[in-house]
């Protein structure tokens, strides 16, 4: 007998050959569709509820993955008080303000392969944390009064490829640096 290449005998979605052609039922379709999403009276919680207990568990209290230990100093995508704070940088007003000067200036052209019309990133030739670092800033005030963050001429423009070149590039200068 020959069986057809990606057939799969055990999968309940692959029918055996005598099925081409065939259909099921609207009755037998029913019955298939509320054992896979039973409702009303079949389903298993039908008529009971939780208890208070288990409502606390559930609500984030005392879940792990949504409890508040997974924020701020707790969560371990936390980076020493950095990150939120080059979102929050990011996210203002004089930031865009710079971005936008950084694109006018460079006239809204990738400065690595010239191209126009296509997405634009704005990329920082003293990195962002550098700064950050170099000026001992912690607040978002320090960063607005920051004259270094600012400077037009500190930011490139760059089209989606040529920033994805240019990490990958750091990226490998920085492994045989440390080799």
């Amino acid at each position: 007998m020959y069986i057809k290449k990606g057939y799969n005998p055990i999968s309940a979605l692959n029918h055996p050959p005598s099925w081409k052609g065939k259909h099921h039922s609207e009755d037998t379709k029913r019955k298939m569709s509320n054992i896979k999403h039973p409702s009303g009276k079949n389903h298993p919680w039908y008529g009971r509820h939780h208890t208070k207990e288990q409502k606390e568990k559930i609500s984030g209290k005392n879940n792990y993955f949504y409890g508040i230990h997974m924020r701020g100093k707790d969560s371990p995508n936390y980076i020493d008080g950095r990150s939120p704070l080059a979102d929050r940088i990011r996210k203002n007003e004089k930031y865009k303000e710079w971005r936008l000067m950084v694109l006018g200036k460079d006239k809204f052209t990738c400065q690595e392969c010239r191209k126009r019309g296509v997405w634009l990133e704005v990329h920082h030739i003293n990195p962002l944390m550098q700064i950050i670092k170099e000026n001992n800033i912690d607040t978002l005030e320090k960063a607005l009064i920051c004259v270094d963050l600012w400077i037009i001429t500190n930011g490139t423009t760059l089209c989606l490829e040529c920033h994805y070149k240019y990490k990958r590039k750091k990226k490998q200068c920085l492994k045989t640096d440390t080799l």
